[in-house]
């Protein structure tokens, strides 16, 4: 993606890496996850989203030949943008526009009042990328927002959204992530009289009181990532992560009834890609959205999840063994000292009770309850 006012624009990262990921959720029968939505009043209205699908017409953006054929970045925009559009109207209470849904020139200004037109409470551009002699990288998804010097709350909302979708893109089709960049402009001021962004569609949406924002989904220039981008199914699920990472925050439910998403709040913790922390408890979501439950192998220790998929943690008697574990439900194994009283727990978790056994060549005598008698 190049801007129109800087061909080989000069970028300054700024990393995501310590952002949280929130979500609130609650549980079916099944073990099936229903993240909840909120009766808030984002949640409640219809929300409008106006998708940019970056360059067009006689603006081809970066290209590159590729098998005897020219790529042009404009292209791969536009298929992305119409992947996401698709998955984004899929969803209840919600609107969907694009700033061109052919191949045409519009101006960075007519982007922004495209959006504006339509009342929008979020303009998504995206773009692909291209290696510059400034750049820190050649390679890679990262997220242009607000530096958040007007309205820094529309920074929040497109860096949480950014962050999501970034995450998405890269476990689905495996580009790095770079995280999101701010860049100011040389000359360019907010009406507070505040250095403005340097971004057309970052300045122009955040002057106009809506979160704006660019996706940079891949290089054209980089092998490994060019090599993606021309696949629809890659364009397809770059489409869908965007998307979600909208309905994520805006908790916007699937229109089957089914919500998949929940606007982002502060009492569930993505703490990895599957492991989830709410109140001090641990749940391991599956790739299928579903919470473990009962017994289960991860990475080769076993790890007890109760029925509502909360880690099992502490000491606890499971039918008739007991057991110690871990915050994240994994079992202990070894000696283990609980309330001033020694405990010998096996391989499988289970600690040794009502017998005489040998470890390390003494005799150890374990009671009924597992609490080692001669310790």
């Amino acid at each position: 993606m190049f801007d129109k006012s800087s061909m080989k624009r000069q970028m300054v990262s700024i990393w995501t890496k310590g952002l949280s990921f929130f979500l609130s959720v609650s549980i079916s029968m099944s073990g099936c996850i229903f993240l909840q939505k909120e009766k808030t009043a984002a949640a409640a209205k219809r929300i409008v989203v106006t998708i940019d699908p970056g360059h067009g017409g006689s603006e081809k953006g970066a290209y590159v030949k590729y098998k005897g054929r020219l790529v042009c970045e404009k292209n791969l925009n536009l298929k992305i943008a119409r992947y996401m559009k698709k998955e984004l109207e899929s969803y209840k209470n919600v609107t969907v526009y694009l700033t061109r849904s052919d191949d045409r020139n519009v101006t960075l200004e007519g982007r922004v009042q495209i959006a504006k037109n339509h009342g929008s409470n979020l303009l998504f551009s995206i773009h692909n990328n291209a290696g510059g002699p400034s750049s820190s990288y050649r390679d890679g998804a990262c997220a242009l927002i607000s530096s958040g010097q007007y309205h820094k709350e529309l920074s929040t909302v497109a860096a949480t959204i950014g962050k999501v979708a970034l995450e998405r893109i890269s476990s689905s089709v495996g580009m790095v992530n770079r995280g999101y960049l701010k860049r100011l402009s040389a000359s360019q001021k907010y009406p507070n009289g505040k250095t403005a962004d340097y971004y057309a569609i970052v300045r122009g949406g955040t002057t106009a009181g809506f979160a704006s924002m660019i996706i940079e989904h891949g290089f054209v220039d980089n092998k490994k990532d060019l090599k993606k981008l021309v696949k629809s199914s890659v364009q397809k699920k770059l489409g869908v992560a965007d998307a979600r990472a909208v309905a994520n925050y805006y908790g916007l439910a699937k229109k089957n009834g089914r919500i998949r998403f929940k606007r982002l709040g502060s009492d569930i913790k993505m703490v990895t890609r599957h492991w989830m922390l709410k109140d001090g408890r641990y749940y391991f979501v599956t790739k299928k959205e579903k919470l473990l439950t009962g017994w289960k192998s991860i990475g080769g220790w076993r790890h007890h999840f109760e029925a509502n998929g909360a880690a099992t943690k502490g000491f606890h008697k499971i039918g008739s063994e007991y057991y110690s574990f871990d915050d994240h439900g994994k079992v202990f194994r070894g000696w283990k000292k609980i309330k001033k009283k020694w405990y010998f727990f096996r391989k499988n978790g289970k600690a040794l009770r009502n017998c005489t056994t040998v470890i390390r060549g003494k005799k150890y005598r374990f009671a009924k309850n597992g609490k080692c008698l001669n310790p």
